[in-house]
């Protein structure tokens, strides 16, 4: 039950006037209250102070920090809530965090090109290496001397997702002119970055075609499809989704 609060905690809790005396679960917050309500149960069953980094509904980070309140005589008769708008700060964190592990990837593509002499070994250590830091599968095509097209390797994150990812681009390559990635990127020479891809990018594939099925087998919403190109040559392209 809400006793009191204060004008910051009514804005951020969506707390009015006629709150108080009744249940906080009423509370019409942006926040997920029930969450808020298990977390003050728990503070006051163990006596322990609890802070938790929440988003709320809008995706703003709010820090809630909740601890007992005692009487005058020791006694807890319910728990202190604080509700503190970090938002801020918390995408700082992160932004940091982000350009902290890109940092490691970029040394650790590094160590791999001075690693090998060996371009394919090194393309296959890259999508390995992409899947385990950003991408949900890396997909690299090469092109053959004679024009056709060499799956030289697909990693996912998912190993068992791994030949459905092999599968859409077999599929993609099966119609160069119409599916969505790999073969735009071959055909412009240039990156090919597609978003929303269920919705926006499939024009002329057929709704129960193969690539469409697959799409929704991985669940594809983005991707881009980089050409490898050495010297002003194609060699292949490099997909990430």
């Amino acid at each position: 039950t809400v006793r009191r609060f204060n004008v910051t905690a009514g804005s951020l809790l969506n707390l009015r006037p006629n709150t108080i005396g009744r249940p906080l679960r009423e509370a019409k917050s942006t926040l997920d209250i029930s969450h808020l309500e298990r977390l003050v149960r728990t503070v006051i069953e163990t006596t322990t102070p609890a802070d938790e980094e929440v988003q709320d509904a809008g995706g703003d980070w709010r820090l809630l920090r909740v601890r007992p309140y005692r009487t005058s005589d020791g006694k807890i008769d319910g728990a202190i809530v604080a509700v503190l708008d970090i938002n801020t700060l918390k995408r700082s964190v992160i932004v940091a965090e982000e350009a902290t592990r890109a940092a490691n990837i970029l040394s650790q593509a590094s160590a791999l090109l001075a690693g090998s002499l060996d371009y394919e070994t090194t393309l296959d250590s890259l999508a390995r290496l992409s899947t385990a830091a950003f991408a949900d599968w890396c997909a690299v095509d090469l092109i053959n001397e004679d024009g056709g097209i060499r799956h030289l390797t697909v990693s996912h994150a998912n190993p068992v997702l791994r030949d459905l990812a092999l599968q859409f681009q077999a599929a993609a390559f099966s119609e160069p002119d119409l599916a969505p990635g790999a073969p735009q990127a071959l055909r412009l020479r240039k990156s090919v970055l597609l978003t929303d891809i269920a919705e926006s990018h499939l024009t002329g594939v057929q709704r129960e075609g193969k690539i469409t099925q697959l799409i929704g087998a991985l669940g594809v919403r983005s991707l881009i499809s980089v050409p490898l190109i050495v010297r002003d040559k194609v060699l292949g392209t490099t997909t990430f989704s």
